[in-house]
């Protein structure tokens, strides 16, 4: 048989593990919820679920390890689905709950393609100490900057188009708060996950697919 047309997982029939994708299913969820949206003439939640639709397929194109992809795209459906339901607004503890989430979902994967791309040095790859430490100390700043530019974004939204992104300094500095828990959530979790295998992560998979397009 034809080994390009057998599924990840081996199983010829495509009902593998592999290719019942998590993704794939929030893919589906997304269509839908834009096409009742849209039937309901809710513009703007058909919007940010076509984008949210959009973010996912564009995922899956960087072709990350499944569970790294996973939580990447749990992240942005939070996000379009949040814009989408206006859960932002209507519930209180959402917001800050995303600004926590967000990082601890994506900083990972942004760590891992930079891995890739040479850009940073793979902690596995540098003496166990030395490499979890770079590792939590990148991944805490990539999250941080990240989220200090969405408020940025924000601020300059509502100064410039007349937006209500941003509601007050403490409001944004409580959003800094999370989003940097989130970014040590991530960095504590890769962190962990070196020091768990006691060894080079490219042996063990994981990193062998962070590092190599997934096949």
């Amino acid at each position: 048989m034809d080994e390009e047309l057998e599924p990840p997982g081996g199983a010829a029939d495509g009902f593998s593990p592999r290719r019942l994708d998590s993704a794939e299913l929030l893919c589906g969820v997304s269509v839908v919820g834009a096409m009742l949206m849209a039937a309901a003439g809710a513009w703007a939640g058909a919007l940010f679920l076509v984008l949210t639709l959009i973010g996912i397929l564009v995922l899956r194109r960087l072709r990350l390890p499944t569970a790294f992809e996973l939580s990447f795209a749990i992240a942005i459906v939070l996000q379009g689905w949040g814009n989408a339901l206006l859960l932002f607004e209507r519930v209180g503890w959402y917001d800050k709950a995303v600004h926590f989430l967000t990082p601890m979902l994506v900083v990972p994967s942004l760590y891992l393609l930079l891995a890739r791309a040479g850009a940073v040095a793979p902690a596995w790859g540098a003496g166990l100490r030395r490499g979890t430490l770079g590792l939590l100390v990148v991944t805490i700043a990539l999250g941080t900057a990240l989220a200090a530019l969405w408020e940025l974004v924000e601020g300059s939204a509502d100064r410039l188009l007349g937006t209500s992104l941003a509601h007050g300094y403490f409001e944004t500095i409580d959003d800094l708060y999370s989003s940097l828990l989130g970014s040590v959530s991530a960095g504590t979790l890769l962190a962990w996950l070196v020091m768990a295998r006691d060894r080079e992560l490219g042996s063990d998979g994981v990193a062998a697919e962070a590092l190599t397009e997934r096949e």
